[in-house]
Parts: C-alpha cells; structure tokens; sequence
C-alpha cells in the first residue's frame, strides 16, 4: 500500500533530529577523549621533567669538586636508582646468556655479582665522579696536542706528577684511584689503574703486561703497562714514571717522547739492553718475558656493569662522559674482551688473557680499613682540612702595680683608662688605672678555633681539575699559614703582637698547618710545571729539597726539578740535580735513567 505523501515531509526533520541526539553523546566522548589525552600529555611532560631533574641532580652531586665536600656519594646513588625505576633506566641492562656465560668465566662470583646487580651503589657514584673527573683531564691535554700518541704519553706524565711513589704508610694504604691521587701518594698499580682511567675515556685499552711466571700481586715488579694503539702496544713503566724508551741506545733528547713497543721489545734486544745499562741492572722483563707475556684487562665492575647501560645513553651533550665499557660484545660493538684478547692475535693469543684483580681488590679494601689504618689515614687527611682559623682569643697576663702588688688572671679588657683582670677563684675582676701600672708580662694566650674551612682540599682538586691558575692560587694561600693559622680580622689584633701567637698554637694545628703548607709548597712546583713556567717550577722544587731535605715528597721533587730543567733546554744543570741522587731514595733508578740520556745528549752536542 502507497504511504500518503504528507508523511514523506517528515523524514528529513526525523533524520536530523536522529543526527543531533547521536552527536551529543559523541561529542561528549570526544571532549573526554582529548581531556585524557591532555592529561596523559602533562604527565608525561611532567615525568620527563621530573627525570632531567633527577638526572641533573645526580650528576651536580657528583662533580669532583663537590662530593665528599657538598655532596654525598650515597645520595647520588640513591637518586641513580629514582631515575632508573622512574625513568625506564633499565633499558640495555639484560645480559644474553652468551654474555653471562663469558662474564662467569671471567669473573670471580663476589665481582660477578657486583657487576650483575640492578640497583646503583656507592660505588657507582664514585665511578661516575671519577669519569667526569677523568674528561676533564683528558679534554686539558687534548688541546695541548693533535698526535693521539703525544697525548697518550702527556696523560701518562699528569698520572706521575698526581700520584707520587713514596715509602711512607699513607702509599701503601688501600685506596681508591681518586684517593691516591687526592692524597698525591700511591702504589706502581695505583698509577696504571689511573692511567687506564684516563685513556678510558679516550676510548683507548691499556692492559698489563707482566712475566708469565711473576708473582700474581705485582711485588717482584715484573709487568708493565700496555697501551694499545691501531696494531702496537706501547710500553710505560709507572714503577719508573717513565715511558720505555724506544731510543734509549742512541738517545737524541733528555725526554721521552716515544715509548717502545711491545714488537720491538722482542725483536731488537738492544732497546732493553741499553735500559739495563742505565739502570746498572737488567729491566725487571726481559725478552722472553716480553714475547710470553701474561695480559690482563684493566677495569672494575662499576665499569662493566649492564646497569650503566641506559645512563650511558642518558650522558649526552655536555655531560657526556664513559661510564660503560662492558667486557662482552653489546649492539653498541666488541667488548673489551674481544677487542683485547682476540683483536690483537699477532701480539698475544685469548689464552693469555685476563682479568687484572687489584682494582676490584681495592675498592673493597678501602672500605674495611682497621682501626690503625684510619688512624694513619685520618692523620694524613688532618692536613687538607687546614686552615682552622682563630676566631677568639685568651689572654693571660701578669700586672704588677707601683705600690708591688701583683695580680694574675685573664685580661678582659684594656684601655686608656687601665686594665681589667680577672682573678681565679674571684667572681670580681681587679681593674688596675693606668696611672698604678709598673709593667705587665704575657703569661699565654688560649686561642678558639674555627670549624676547618677544607681549603687545601679545594685546591687540591682543583689541582686535580687542571685548573692550574686557581690550584696556585690557592697553594700560594696555604703556605702563608705555615707558622700560624688565619685569625679572624674582627678580633683587631695588632700587627705587632702577631709574633707572639705561634708558641701558643696547639701543637696538633700548627702540625696541621705546617703539613699543609709543605705539601702546599711541593704542589706548588708542580703546578708551575704544567702550566709551562719551567725555571719557576725548578726554582720552586730546589727550595723545596733544601727546606725539606729527607722528607716523603723529596725524590719526586728531584725528578721533577730535572725533568723542569730538561724542559727549559739545561741538560747540563739537570745533570747535576740528577747525580746528587742517593741510592735510597725511591726514584733513584728513574734518575740513573734520565741522567744517562743527558749526559747522551750533552756528548752529541743536541
């Protein structure tokens, strides 16, 4: 049946009206849609923010020059671990089972666990301190040099002017490689373990390299450093401070600038020969020693560590810094393990690979110190606290009167009208006009001592820094308080009576201070010698011997005033630094061996 055409006219209005009560709905989906979205969009704005500041926070906590002073290590490493559960900072951390497998055959369990581990330690904290620190150096002589070997052989002379080998208690404490180098004393594998350090950064391996039946810890001295560059390794000795000279036999200069390669040690004989010469004994390897030798990969297991994987990638700009350089193989490329022990088949086979111990074996020393060794410890460290300034002052006086009476006790004030005293066991003070005065004797002075203001801590790491203008600076400073230390300029003592104060300095501060100034003055040469002012910095170490004949930092100030004078073209003058070396002193073979190339030198007339 046809509909009546009236009701043909309502369709449009019913399919209209039809669409208006669909739309409502929908657009109210859509407005929560775009609503979510919205705030989907401000949360993850808001986390993104919240990891940069996290990330930024850490890595301000661990600036050289802040922790351990500002700072703390344990806080860095707890805001690592915030960031890596907030901020997806596990990505890259799963170890295939190929790679787990080569890192358990590698590593003892107590270092596989410790590279293994998920959250951020201390000593991940530390590490990432000491990377920042380690570019900063690297980053300095970089820009003194384009030849990658000269910048090698440059970190190798900053690793032996920052960590000095001396026979006190304080170098053969265990340590961190920052420690040595803080405290500016530490052992032959202190030297290589900064030095490898260092070159990490340049992404460059170094290994050691030692006598295939030497003893296991290094105390028969029969290894050396290897660096590896393109197909060679080349030699350092950090017992000697010296590179293994690759002209020892017909030497042109009193400076190494060439170490010896690890090729040439094995197949010209005359190199290690004409070194033994110098040292009036053979070298500690020999050549046999050298084609058998035994490799071992220098690194940590904050190094290794997976977990470091996704910081790493965070590190970018100009906080880029290496932190992470695995032992496996990773997407990223070979790890260190394939790129020593099987990159280099014409030098060595993987057989003669392995794990170098002493730095994982310090790190955990270092932190079960017994009681005699903080004790040693913490009276090394009282140096870099100084200065502990006088910010109040006792005095004691005995006055006597016209009519012969006297009176004994703490002068509390003095001035045009008399003087005030007050007597022990009176509760009143005796004030004495100045007209009945007959003469006063000073009894003593108690002086009140400030917290310790860290100065030569500061300066130290600074030094550390290569900051060298603001390291002499700060020396400079230290030294003026050899005899007594700073008073506080609001307590107006007058110039003249400033002469009496140092008898009255407690022995403990003024030893503080007068082991600060001394180190101050040692490090003040050095200072010098980087920054290129080698007639100052010879001046400097010269003074420093004749004032402190016999003391800890007297052989490397010897080494470094002739290696100042070799620098400034007086090979003659350093021969005569050099022969005034005695056969106790710990660089004593480094000096047989630069005074033999300078007197080379001074006989070809170069």
């Amino acid at each position: 049946m046809t509909q009546p055409r009236h009701a043909d006219r309502w369709w449009p209005e019913l399919f209209l009206l039809t669409v208006l009560v669909l739309a409502v709905p929908a657009a109210g989906c859509r407005r929560r849609v775009s609503s979510d979205l919205e705030l989907q969009a401000d949360a993850e704005a808001a986390l993104e923010e919240r990891c940069e500041s996290l990330l930024a926070s850490a890595l301000d906590g661990a600036q050289p020059d802040r922790m351990g002073i500002s700072s703390e290590a344990a806080t860095v490493a707890s805001t690592l671990n915030e960031w890596r559960t907030r901020c997806g900072g596990t990505a890259g951390s799963e170890v295939p089972d190929e790679a787990a497998e080569l890192l358990e055959r590698l590593l003892p369990p107590d270092t596989l666990q410790r590279t293994l581990a998920t959250d951020f330690s201390v000593r991940d904290a530390m590490h990432l301190r000491n990377a920042i620190w380690f570019r900063r150096v690297t980053e300095n002589i970089g820009r003194q040099t384009d030849e990658e070997l000269q910048r090698v052989v440059q970190l190798f002379d900053y690793v032996v002017r920052t960590v000095v080998r001396t026979d006190d208690a304080i170098a053969a404490l265990p340590k961190t490689v920052f420690g040595a180098a803080l405290y500016g004393r530490g052992t032959a594998e202190d030297r290589a373990w900064l030095f490898a350090g260092l070159l990490t950064q340049m992404r460059i391996d170094a290994v050691i390299l030692r006598a295939p039946d030497a003893q296991t810890d290094g105390s028969d001295g029969r290894w050396c450093v290897g660096v590896l560059l393109g197909d060679d390794c080349f030699l350092f000795d950090t017992r000697l401070g010296l590179p293994l000279p690759a002209d020892m036999d017909q030497p042109t200069q009193a400076g190494i600038q060439r170490p010896l390669t690890l090729r040439r040690a094995v197949s010209e004989p005359r190199h290690l020969e004409a070194l033994g010469r110098a040292l009036g004994a053979s070298y500690s390897l020999s050549v046999e020693d050298f084609r058998d030798v035994q490799v071992e990969i220098i690194g940590d297991s904050s190094l290794w560590a997976p977990r470091m994987a996704a910081l790493q990638s965070a590190l970018t700009g100009s906080n880029a810094v290496l932190i992470y350089s695995p032992l496996q193989d990773t997407a990223q490329g070979p790890g260190s393990w394939s790129r020593i022990a099987q990159g280099h088949q014409t030098l060595w086979e993987e057989q003669q690979c392995h794990i170098w111990r002493y730095p994982e074996l310090r790190w955990m020393q270092q932190q079960s110190l017994d009681d005699h060794q903080q004790e040693q410890l913490s009276g090394y460290l009282s140096a870099f606290n100084a200065p502990t300034p006088i910010v109040h002052v006792r005095e004691f006086q005995t006055v006597r009167t016209k009519d012969g009476k006297t009176f004994s006790g703490e002068v509390l004030q003095v001035d045009e009208r008399g003087i005030a005293i007050k007597l022990p066991d009176e509760q009143q003070a005796a004030i004495i006009p100045r007209d009945a005065l007959a003469g006063a004797r000073l009894e003593r002075l108690e002086f009140l001592y400030g917290p310790p203001q860290r100065q030569l801590l500061r300066t130290r790491i600074q030094h550390l820094l290569m900051d060298k203008q603001a390291a002499m600076t700060g020396y400079t400073v230290t030294r003026l308080w050899e005899r007594f230390p700073p008073i506080d300029k609001n307590l107006g003592v007058p110039a003249d009576q400033l002469a009496q104060f140092p008898q009255f300095v407690d022995p403990q501060v003024r030893q503080m201070h007068r082991r600060a100034a001394m180190h101050a003055f040692f490090w003040t040469g050095v200072s010098q010698f980087e920054s290129g002012e080698y007639e100052a910095a010879a001046e400097t170490l010269r003074r420093y011997i004749l004032a402190h004949p016999g003391d800890d930092w007297e052989s490397a100030a010897r080494t470094l005033w002739a290696r100042a004078l070799i620098a400034a073209d007086r090979p003659k003058d350093a021969i005569r630094v050099l022969e005034a070396s005695r056969p106790q002193e710990r660089d004593h073979a480094t000096h047989r061996v630069l005074l033999a190339r300078c007197r080379a030198v001074v006989a070809n007339g170069n």
